[in-house]
Formats: C-alpha cells, structure tokens, sequence
C-alpha cells in the first residue's frame, strides 16, 4: 500500500486528470493528434516551461518573483535592438543573457541586502522592467531577425514533431532536478525554505543562495525571451502580457 501512497497527493491527482484529458482530446478531437497540432501546442508553451525552472527554487526558498514576463519582454526588445543595430547573433545572445542576468541581480540585490519582500520588489520591477521596454521603443515592434533566429523558432527538430524551441527547457530541465535533488547545493536551497534562521545558523549563506537564485532568474528569463522572440518573430515591449 505505501507504494501507492503516492497517488492519493493533489500532484498526482492533477497529473492524472491531465493525462485522461489529453487521451481524451487525442481519440475523440479531430486533429488534435496531429503532427502540425502537437508541435504547435508544444512551441506554444516552450518559454512558460523554461519560466518555471527558477520560480520552483525561488518558491522552494521562500521567495518568489512576479517580474518574469517583464524581464522576458524587455530581454526580447534589447535582443531586437542588437539584431536592428547589426549586432551578429552570436554577440547579441551573450548580450542578451549578460543583460537578463542584470536584471535579477537588481531583483536579488533589492531583496538580499536591503531586506525587501521579493513579493514587493518584483511586483514594482514587473511595472518597471516593462516600462523600460516601452521607454526603448515605444510602442513599435521589430521584426526583422536573421534567419539563424527566426528558423530556429519555426523549425522541427529533423521529421519530428518536436519544436527547436523546447530544446533549451528539454536541456535545463534535468540540469536542474539534478542540482536540486543531488547537490549540495539544492539541500541548502530546501534548509533556507524549511528554516532560514536554522539553515543561516547551521553556516549556510543564505543571502547569497537568493540572490544567485534570483539571478538564474533573470538569465533563464532572457533565454526565454530569446525564445520567445524566435517563436513569433517580433519583438516589443508588450511581449508576454499575462504570462
């Protein structure tokens, strides 16, 4: 009986009706099973899914951070710039990830050293991030991109029905079940969320683990945006509105 004791958790509840509904919509919905249907509903969800990676250690640790549409967006409209000031891709994308990175170091600063609720601070940066966006361009889009960036967007990994854009999440994914499972370092991130006084008072530095927490943050958000901007070939300063 313990062994299927892992059924009766809300997780696996969810899991399971998610699983039948998919079965469902794949017998009885025309289309639905299709080469062309699956691989647009997989790239549709590839930058949620690389969103995720941080937020789970983030919310493990007791903390969150509202910011991450923002900072995909206005990652996306710095990737645009570069692109129109012919910046090669190659630079443009280890700018893009430098400048995301920033991005949650401001968040990990305002949240580690001055002591602000990360609930606060991303709340106002979610505003500001995307305001910034919109002070770059305005309210025009750009979507002229080199063709390195808009077919990795589009394309299909070979004959499969597999987007290139959840390659990345398909890469991270495991790096981060490891690294949170069978590292030290995932142990201290779960001692900072169950007890951040014990887990501070046991030598782990926990200013430092938020703050590098919410720097993956802002870096897995500009590798998002980059997806993103691939995606649908467009970049502006409302990108991701709602995500």
């Amino acid at each position: 009986m313990k062994r299927l004791s892992w059924l009766a958790t809300w997780d696996s509840f969810l899991g399971l009706i998610t699983i039948g509904l998919v079965l469902y919509a794949a017998v009885l919905v025309p289309g639905f099973a299709s080469s062309f249907n699956l691989s647009q509903a997989i790239a549709g969800m590839s930058e949620k899914a690389l969103i995720v990676l941080p937020m789970v250690l983030l919310i493990i640790a007791r903390e969150i951070d509202l910011s991450v549409a923002s900072m995909l967006a206005l990652t996306s409209v710095v990737l645009g710039m570069l692109t129109e000031a012919r910046v090669t891709m190659l630079v443009a994308v280890f700018a893009v990830l430098l400048f995301g990175a920033g991005l949650g170091a401001f968040n990990g600063l305002m949240v580690t050293w001055l002591g602000l609720p990360s609930l606060v601070v991303t709340l106002g940066t979610l505003a500001m991030f995307r305001g910034i966006g919109y002070i770059l361009i305005g309210s025009r889009s750009i979507n002229q991109f080199p063709d390195e960036l808009t077919n990795f967007g589009t394309n299909n990994v070979g004959e499969s029905p597999l987007p290139w854009t959840i390659v990345p999440f398909l890469i991270l994914a495991p790096l981060f079940a490891i690294v949170l499972q069978r590292t030290p370092v995932g142990r201290r991130i779960y001692s900072i969320g169950g007890n951040p006084d014990a887990a501070l008072y046991s030598g782990v530095k926990t200013r430092k683990i938020r703050f590098c927490l919410f720097v993956l943050s802002g870096l897995i958000c500009a590798v998002a945006g980059i997806v993103f901007t691939g995606r649908v070939s467009n970049a502006r300063a409302n990108n991701a509105v709602g995500t």
